[in-house]
């Protein structure tokens, strides 16, 4: 930015620095290209844990500059003494889901950042966020019931892996950890009586596992593996209101109806895949106009 006779540089370390114009277009170079001229001043906006800002870009106002982070985080730093403060904390990049709780008024987001963050939509305000590894492509919040208390949810990542997570009155804290699928997680959906999660991931396989919202929110179980094959991506999936059928759509059109698995009437000793698992298929045509 060009100020009078300084120009502005602000970076992705934090710092904004003013180097003198007159300075530059009077450097002369020999038989190099670089020349190291030392800026007038320098600051680096920096949060109170010490995490500089990643300035993306800034708008100057009357006594106020605005400043986009790569991070997601929206400051307002002074004009006169550089004091900075994040106003808002958004997701860098993609929202890839949200889940809105049946108990608060609560959202819960998902991003390509790996972030996972709480909202209070009435408030529009952030409560708190998670930063995990990997994309985060699908959300899903768990009934409430009065073991759970509407406080736990399923993650599924790019990686592979679904995340349980349970949240507290201040941070998000990791209850389990489970490597579904090789593929990317697209769906995580819980069953509406709190019994069973299913997961689906972009090869077309479906992994159901039993659990108990009720009593024993440690209780994973898995169930059995399906596989929808030549069905192409699974656009979207859906429990029916008694939590016994599933409802898959997929990107070649057609729609399964699932049962849920017994796992007593399943031999799963050698493998949880199986095979030729009986379903409804539907094609579904649409009218050319």
């Amino acid at each position: 930015m060009l100020q009078d006779d300084t120009i502005i540089s602000c970076g992705t370390d934090g710092f904004i620095k003013w180097w003198s114009l007159a300075e530059i277009d009077a450097a002369e170079a020999d038989e190099i290209l670089e020349i190291a001229i030392q800026p007038l001043k320098e600051v680096q906006i920096l949060t109170e844990q010490g995490d500089h800002c990643h300035i993306l870009n800034v708008v100057r106002g009357n006594g106020i500059w605005l400043i986009n982070d790569v991070k997601g985080r929206l400051w307002k730093v002074s004009s006169d003494d550089f004091s900075a403060k994040i106003l808002f904390e958004y997701h860098s990049g993609e929202i890839t889901d949200l889940a809105m709780s049946d108990a608060y008024n609560m959202a819960v987001t998902c991003g390509e950042d790996g972030m996972v963050k709480v909202w209070d939509y009435t408030r529009a305000e952030a409560y708190y966020s998670h930063k995990f590894a990997g994309k985060a492509n699908c959300i899903d919040i768990m009934r409430r019931s009065e073991q759970n208390k509407g406080r736990v949810i399923a993650v599924g990542f790019e990686t592979g892996i679904v995340r349980i997570l349970e949240l507290s009155d201040s941070n998000i804290e990791l209850a389990m950890c489970i490597k579904a699928h090789d593929g990317p997680v697209d769906y995580v959906k819980y069953a509406p009586d709190q019994m069973t999660l299913v997961t689906a991931s972009r090869n077309g396989e479906i992994f159901f596992f039993d659990i108990n919202g009720h009593l024993d929110l440690g209780k994973q179980t898995p169930i059995c593996l399906l596989h929808l094959s030549d069905c192409g991506r699974i656009n979207d999936l859906k429990w029916d209101s008694h939590s016994t059928h599933i409802l898959v759509a997929t990107e070649s059109g057609f729609v399964h109806e699932i049962e849920r698995p017994d796992s007593a009437k399943l031999d799963t000793s050698d493998s949880y895949l199986i095979e030729d698992y009986p379903m409804r298929t539907w094609k579904i045509k649409m009218m050319e106009f």
